[in-house]
């Protein structure tokens, strides 16, 4: 229960973001990201998930492989469990049994995150180049020219064109205000 106790908060955290009342579409796709490679340190390599730059590569990451996976003594337990775990014999039984369980859970968790988070979905990692301070990237303008494919009806082919020259503009204009403390949507 200790061990559940102390990762819950990372799903928690998550949760309680996109909970509140402003808009953060923007901010999805980066905050699945960040949640996986949260979740993932716990029992991957730290080298392993940092290796795995893209979103396509965290897709594809074997997080069942043993190569990929710490050790018993360097995996995320919580302090109750691993204070348990110091006091015993390293022949425990117990001890060696709960262990697969953590691997296993770890890694049956890790692959449904994986399935199930669009980690790799085009519409949510191009509304992430909305955001003010993503401006001036080649990335960003590609990211930016996708969103009217992704909504077809709500612009006309006029519009369309006037909107890939104010997102060009956008990524040239120094007049803009900082965003700070502003909602995106204000911002906007």
């Amino acid at each position: 229960m200790g061990l559940y106790s102390s990762v819950f908060p990372l799903l928690k955290s998550f949760v309680i973001l996109f909970e509140m009342k402003e808009p953060l579409i923007h901010l999805l796709h980066e905050e699945h990201i960040r949640l996986f490679k949260e979740f993932l340190v716990c029992f991957i390599k730290p080298d392993v998930v940092m290796g795995a730059k893209s979103s396509s590569r965290l897709k594809k990451l074997d997080i069942s492989s043993q190569s990929n996976q710490l050790n018993a003594e360097t995996m995320f337990l919580g302090v109750k469990a691993q204070s348990v775990i110091r006091k015993s014999t390293k022949k425990d039984f117990v001890v060696k049994g709960f262990m697969k369980q953590v691997v296993d859970a770890y890694t049956l968790c890790g692959k449904v995150l994986q399935d199930k988070l669009p980690l790799t979905n085009p519409l949510l990692q191009s509304l992430g180049a909305i955001q003010p301070e993503t401006r001036g990237h080649s990335k960003t303008l590609s990211y930016m020219q996708k969103l009217p494919t992704y909504a077809t009806t709500v612009l006309n082919e006029a519009e369309t064109e006037e909107y890939d020259q104010e997102i060009r503009k956008f990524h040239i204009d120094n007049s803009l205000p900082e965003i700070e403390d502003t909602r995106i949507d204000h911002w906007w």
